[in-house]
């Protein structure tokens, strides 16, 4: 059985003309296929140089044989060897391995991955890396189309290869859209988004909104049209006073509590300043905005009216 399989052996790497190193380093073993004088040879690995780099060659002289003939103690002359070719040892890069990688990615977790193309090259032993950082962005509004993503094959532990695939990738989401026109400025009511389940680019680092309850009664900062998905920096926090809106002023001073009436000089959103206008004094008062028409002014040895 030994002789056949070396047979077959000498037989590929007679067609190629070249043996093949597995690993970075060209090993007796690599060259006893070729060299019937290392077959004999038992005790072990026996280094004779590097594996060049996968695509090229490299031939081992005959005077590198011969010295590793005779560190192994073996009987030689100097017809037992010849120079020999040394390839390292290559397969296709294939879908099925890329896709291995891509679906242990956690943030493709629950996506619909399908490649398009990929890199036709062939490589060693190792394994695929992909990272996020790599991928692609597809046109805005078409979530469908396939992406470049670039990565790399890492090979000796440090060696890399760079590769690449174009992909699909959607992932079913739910989603909010707007039924109607909305308004820059306007504060969004449930009646105008609906949720809707879409495809979503599993990639996208967009910031989609996915219930009512993130956009109901945000402000909309620029206009939104009938049918766009509605996206978290479309919104701001709804504007609770309007400037030349009476307010509602209360005054905190410890146990102390005063109401009383002012013009807003500014708009105010929920927790922010807002400024009141004092017409008698022509004065003008900074106030934290607490609620619809309200706010409050709290008197502290820092902060007097």
């Amino acid at each position: 059985m030994i002789e056949l399989v070396l047979a077959a052996a000498a037989a590929y790497m007679g067609h190629s003309g070249c043996v093949h190193a597995a690993h970075d380093r060209i090993l007796v073993s690599d060259v006893a296929t070729a060299i019937p004088v290392f077959r004999s040879d038992s005790e072990g690995p026996e280094f004779i140089g590097w594996t060049p780099v996968p695509g090229t060659r490299r031939v081992i002289t005959a005077k590198e044989l011969l010295q590793a003939a005779r560190r192994r103690g073996l009987p030689v002359s100097d017809g037992d060897v010849r120079e020999v070719c040394v390839e390292r040892a290559v397969s296709p890069l294939g879908a099925a391995r890329i896709m291995g990688a891509l679906a242990h990615l956690p943030e493709l977790d629950g996506a619909q991955i399908e490649i398009v193309d990929f890199s036709r090259i062939s490589v060693p032993e190792g394994h695929l890396e992909f990272s996020m950082a790599g991928l692609g962005r597809p046109a805005k509004g078409d979530a469908e189309a396939a992406v470049l993503w670039r990565g790399r094959f890492v090979y000796d532990e440090r060696r890399t290869m760079p590769v690449w695939v174009r992909v699909k990738l959607t992932r079913v989401v739910t989603a909010m859209r707007a039924v109607r026109n909305i308004a820059a400025g306007s504060e969004i009511s449930a009646e105008m988004v609906e949720a809707a389940s879409m495809n979503d680019f599993s990639g996208s680092t967009g910031e989609r909104v996915s219930s009512a309850a993130e956009v109901v009664g945000k402000r909309a900062v620029h206009g939104i049209r009938a049918g766009d998905v509605i996206d978290k920096r479309w919104l701001g926090e709804p504007e609770l006073i309007s400037p030349g809106q009476k307010v509602r002023v209360t005054v905190e001073s410890g146990s102390v509590r005063l109401s009383f009436d002012r013009e807003a000089a500014s708009a105010g959103q929920p927790g922010k300043p807002v400024l009141l206008r004092d017409k008698t004094s022509g004065r003008t008062l900074r106030a934290e905005t607490t609620g619809r028409g309200a706010a409050l002014i709290r008197v502290t040895p820092e902060n007097r009216i």
